[in-house]
Parts: C-alpha cells; sequence; structure tokens
C-alpha cells in the first residue's frame, strides 16, 4: 500500500476520468491499493511515473500517476 497523503488532479486525468467514465475515486484506490506497479520514467514534479494497474469484479483498471514521497499526480487512467 502506498503512504500518500496529498492527490493532485492534472486537467489532462479529470478529462480523461470524465470521458472514460472512471471516477477519481477509483483512480486513488488503484494508485493505494495496487496489484502491480511498474515504474515508467521521470516525472516533471521530481518524482518517478509509475502505472498502477488493479483487477475489480473481472475489470482492470490502470492508473498512470507521478509519486514524489507522499504527493501523488494522477496524469491519466482507464479500465479495460
Amino acid at each position: 500500500m502506498e503512504r500518500i497523503k496529498a492527490f493532485h488532479i492534472t486537467d489532462h486525468a479529470d478529462r480523461r476520468a470524465r470521458e472514460r467514465g472512471v471516477p477519481l475515486d477509483a483512480m486513488r484506490n488503484v494508485v493505494k491499493y495496487h496489484d502491480t506497479k511498474k515504474q515508467q520514467y521521470r516525472g516533471n514534479h521530481g518524482g518517478f511515473v509509475y502505472r498502477f494497474t488493479k483487477s475489480v469484479d473481472g475489470k482492470e483498471f490502470t492508473v498512470v500517476a507521478e509519486v514524489k514521497k507522499e504527493e501523488c499526480w494522477l496524469l491519466t487512467g482507464f479500465c479495460v
């Protein structure tokens, strides 16, 4: 479980969440209680960007987020 205390919603993440019908709370939960976590690259805020995934009710939620210490910037998310 991630020890995230502050979540920041980027404009892109907010727009994509609305377009794809993915609640922002679900995106936060994927980051906090993920099944897998894969490092992608260095982020714009000095942290690392990760791809988090979690299976829920037969669907796989994926969230891309930058994490630096106890802060997290949600970048995008989708469900397949």
